[in-house]
């Protein structure tokens, strides 16, 4: 669970001067130092490796709870996600990703939920319950697998099902090009250049039904997802993009909160 003990005011008489905060004082302590690392490392390796950009920054609500769901073309998609946001999520990963353990160990940088796909699993649900109720940002991928063979596989109700349960928006992310970086079956990564775009979020209407809100939440990735196919399909014609795209921009990126 994410880390939110406070920080004791007690100062003793006579303590010695101290020449800046301690890393409880700027919010880093010992599990959340390994995630500051490992998000600053894997920034770092995919900005300069595969040339990670991310847009649509500013649709992210400015705090939790909220759930980010996401379309799922590759095992790296969590640390990629991951690494691009400037907060520590919650994700929602299944049990399988422990065959990759160096995924695995990247993964559990960030605190995940496990489930067990396949199969209902209540333990899970709660567990994502109570990181909402806690003010978490829950990252979930509705496909409930890794599709490769299509623009978005079949969408599971159950990220509506918590949204519409704790009255939480949903953000739709958009992730293009990990799956030419990391194929199924790979071993290693191969060249390629990472996008990810997030999209406006998606409130829960009253009286809405889970499989009404996951309509939307499919419909708003296919958006997402068919413009930027859209966009590269321009670049390679020549044809300016906002010719076929209504003259929407690309969304500035806004730094990390």
């Amino acid at each position: 669970m994410s880390e939110r003990e406070g920080i004791s005011q007690d100062v003793s008489i006579g303590s010695p001067a101290r020449s800046g905060p301690t890393l409880a004082e700027l919010g880093i302590n010992r599990r959340n130092l390994w995630w500051w690392v490992a998000q600053h490392t894997l920034n770092f390796l995919l900005r300069a490796g595969w040339g990670l950009q991310v847009d649509g920054f500013e649709h992210l609500p400015p705090a939790g709870p909220y759930l980010i769901c996401g379309n799922h073309p590759s095992e790296i998609d969590p640390v990629v996600l991951g690494a691009a946001l400037p907060f520590r999520p919650t994700f929602v990963a299944g049990h399988e990703l422990e065959r990759y353990p160096v995924i695995f160990w990247l993964l559990q940088r960030f605190d995940p939920v496990l489930v067990r796909r396949g199969m209902p699993d209540i333990g899970a649900v709660r567990a994502c319950l109570a990181r909402l109720e806690a003010g978490d940002v829950v990252v979930i991928y509705p496909e409930g697998g890794v599709v490769q063979d299509r623009l978005l596989g079949t969408l599971h109700p159950g990220a509506a099902f918590l949204a519409l349960r704790t009255r939480v928006p949903v953000v739709p992310a958009a992730i293009f090009g990990v799956a030419q970086v990391w194929p199924l079956g790979a071993r290693f990564p191969r060249g390629g250049k990472i996008t990810i775009r997030f999209g406006l979020p998606l409130h829960p209407k009253d009286g809405e039904r889970p499989a009404d809100l996951t309509k939307r939440i499919e419909a708003a990735l296919l958006d997402l997802l068919q413009k930027r196919t859209g966009e590269q399909a321009n670049r390679r014609t020549g044809e300016p993009a906002n010719r076929r795209t209504g003259g929407q921009g690309t969304a500035s990126r806004r730094p990390g909160r």
